[in-house]
């Protein structure tokens, strides 16, 4: 994807001067609704050199931006290539973050296992979904594209994810999400995952109809429901 160029730092970070650990977490939000991926980077680096809290500014800075990012996408107030730019810069400042993170101190969310069933090939949705999980403090599994119902069983066995994503952009497809949910009840694992379907065919109806956990109509709507089933 191309980068969106970037709008220039705060006049706060051009002068170099000590800015308040609320202020410096309010100007992140702001740089990433502006798609401001040099001055994020910035601020999260001023933020640490000034030992701001790392657990607010994960959550109250860079998570709080992209979801209200989310919102805007939701609302068409920006589309997917700009989602997807926020969601990297977001995941470019989590990454620079993990050295400086005890790993008891700010622990994942969760295990997230997704992919796209046997037969669909489509995987732009389910990459903004991995994109913006991971940068919400998931832990993000993803199997790729025209994934058997085989090997969807197979890895909840292995790696015992407490969600498991079924991406169908087909009519046709969306029935393997079924096959894949009865499959895991016939082996037993159902009854520890939760099963979250999204794409373009599918709905509330049809995940209550295949015995499904929830329905993601977009990927914010789908985090909002994953951490109500996480509790």
């Amino acid at each position: 994807m191309t980068r969106i160029e970037s709008r220039g730092a705060s006049p706060a970070l051009m002068m170099g001067g000590i800015v308040s650990h609320q202020a410096l977490i309010e100007q992140i939000v702001a740089s990433i609704l502006n798609l401001d991926g040099d001055t994020v980077n910035e601020l999260v680096q001023k933020a640490l050199d000034q030992k701001a809290d790392l657990t607010t500014l994960i959550n109250d800075g860079l998570t709080v931006g992209l979801r209200k990012l989310g919102e805007r996408f939701e609302n068409g107030q920006v589309f997917i290539p700009e989602l997807m730019w926020g969601a990297e810069m977001v995941q470019q400042n989590l990454k620079a973050l993990e050295p400086y993170i005890e790993r008891d101190t700010i622990s994942t969310k969760g295990k997230l296992l997704i992919g796209s069933v046997e037969g669909d090939i489509h995987d732009v949705g389910k990459n903004i979904v991995c994109s913006v999980f991971s940068a919400a403090g998931y832990k993000v599994i993803d199997l790729g594209i025209d994934v058997t119902t085989e090997t969807f069983v197979q890895k909840v066995r292995e790696e015992k994810p407490a969600l498991l994503g079924l991406s169908a952009l087909l009519t046709t497809t969306m029935l393997n999400q079924r096959k894949v949910v009865e499959a895991l009840e016939a082996e037993g694992l159902r009854q520890d995952v939760k099963v979250i379907i999204g794409g373009a065919p599918t709905s509330g109806s049809w995940a209550r109809t295949i015995r499904a956990d929830a329905y993601a109509e977009d990927v914010f709507s789908g985090l909002t429901k994953a951490e109500r089933l996480l509790g």
